[in-house]
């Protein structure tokens, strides 16, 4: 872009969104070719829940092999609580990734600024409820396992991580049907 397409009427720089405003406007008028991503909202959707779907696939996974580690690997009356915590842990997580998608989805349509805050609140929300999990388990420790909590919140950040793998299986498997 040249320096008199960013320069406005008496010199001045012109705003961001004003510059492209009037870009796209000049463009039109010239004929000029626009080059820029159209997002297919329906395309853009289906991703956001195949990606959701991935994720809940995963932590389901990984809450199903952390309670079975349990039973293999705790002593006594452990095991039962250790399922329990990590099943509170899970049931929270998916609560947490449910909120996750429903925040970032209204933040899309807001403006910069206000996105940013309601953001900013949500994940105190979603921190505030791994800490209502956590509470629950320390004021009933007969019942919970605290640290199966704590593994199964954190199964959210696992599966996080894992979704790519997750989508290629899910994938892989739904293709021989």
């Amino acid at each position: 872009m040249t320096a008199q397409k960013m320069e406005g009427e008496g010199g001045t720089a012109k705003e961001p969104e004003r510059l492209q405003e009037d870009t796209v406007t000049e463009n039109a008028k010239t004929g000029d070719d626009i080059a820029y991503s159209a997002i297919d909202p329906e395309e853009d959707a289906l991703n956001a829940s195949e990606t959701i779907r991935d994720m809940a696939v995963g932590l389901v996974g990984c809450a199903v092999l952390l309670a079975a580690a349990g039973f293999v690997f705790a002593v006594g009356g452990d095991a039962v609580r250790w399922a329990l915590g990590v099943l509170l842990g899970a049931c929270v997580a998916g609560l947490m990734l449910r909120h996750l998608y429903v925040s970032v989805d209204r933040a899309l349509d807001m403006d910069g600024e206000h996105a940013s805050k309601y953001m900013k609140k949500s994940a105190v929300l979603r921190l505030l409820m791994a800490g209502a999990a956590l509470a629950v388990s320390a004021f009933f420790p007969q019942v919970f396992h605290i640290f199966g909590v704590l593994l199964g919140v954190l199964c959210l950040k696992f599966t996080a991580y894992l979704q790519p793998l997750t989508h290629k299986a899910i994938k892989y498997l739904s293709k021989g049907r």
